[in-house]
């Protein structure tokens, strides 16, 4: 026999989308997002939130302790948004979407830029023999106020080189280039977040002695009896002088009975630290 679905009342459920959009799970009462079901009846997901990079704390933020729940929908506040695929909050979404597309622009905008600064030099040449004052000059560029931003300009910049000539070898010098250069400015803060956690392997966040900046601890007694404890510390507060002088990093250190190890440096780029991850 033949059944159908009802939704609220008695009326039959003329759609399978329901809860902003989703497919809804007759079955079990779900709702699924893509990468996870959603559970409206408890306001949860029924799975940890998950990347396709292993991290330890996908999508975390430091200034939002709701983002290390990892069960959570929109920061357990389903009213303020949506998400879009069960991964992330529509902000974050519609940021990564903004600065690939804006990057994109000024990218094809730099590309046409450089063919009119080619064209001009030449006339320019021919002007200034002429005993004319006025010149063309050079085009005016766009630069990346983002890393999004950066990554989305220099993927046309490749195509722009690799596509004429069919070269894939010069798009990916470039590619290259980028990458290297993306190593010296450092890490972003949620890679470092993420490399922070991996490295603490649990504990708590608290402030530092100084109150300047975060950081993640966990003391544990080893099979030997050693305390050991492991810290993920982020200098990022310019207001630190220590942060001042050498510019904002990540410092992973591990204390073994008070003793302190090797401490590993690394550099974060500030263009990704946000409001609130340091007090």
């Amino acid at each position: 026999m033949e059944t159908t679905r009802l939704a609220s009342g008695n009326c039959p459920d003329a759609t399978e989308q329901h809860f902003t959009g989703k497919e809804h799970d007759a079955e079990s009462g779900n709702d699924y997002f893509g990468a996870r079901y959603y559970a409206s009846t408890l306001g949860r997901f029924m799975r940890p939130d998950w990347a396709a990079k292993a991290e330890p704390v996908p999508y975390a933020k430091l200034d939002d302790p709701q983002s290390l729940d990892l069960y959570d929908y929109m920061r357990n506040d389903p009213l303020s948004g949506v998400d879009p695929d069960g991964h992330c909050c529509w902000d974050q979404f519609v940021k990564v979407v903004s600065d690939t597309a804006v990057g994109g622009v000024k990218g094809a905008w730099n590309q046409v830029a450089g063919v009119a600064t080619a064209i001009n030099g030449p006339i320019d040449a021919t002007l200034r023999a002429a005993g004319v004052s006025f010149q063309f000059g050079a085009a005016p560029t766009a630069s990346a106020s983002t890393p999004g931003q950066q990554s989305a300009m220099y993927g046309v910049a490749a195509v722009a080189i690799a596509a004429p000539t069919g070269d894939l070898s010069e798009g990916a010098k470039l590619l290259g280039a980028a990458d290297s250069a993306a190593e010296k400015v450092g890490i972003s803060m949620t890679e470092a977040v993420d490399k922070a956690a991996s490295h603490v392997e649990g504990g708590i966040m608290e402030e530092t002695g100084k109150g300047t900046n975060y950081q993640f601890r966990n003391t544990t007694t080893d099979a030997s009896g050693n305390t050991v404890s492991k810290i993920g510390r982020f200098d990022i507060n310019p207001a630190d002088p220590h942060v001042a002088a050498d510019g904002p990093h990540l410092n992973l250190e591990t204390h073994v009975n008070g003793e302190k190890g090797p401490n590993e440096h690394t550099p974060i780029d500030p263009s990704t630290i946000r409001p609130g991850d340091h007090p």
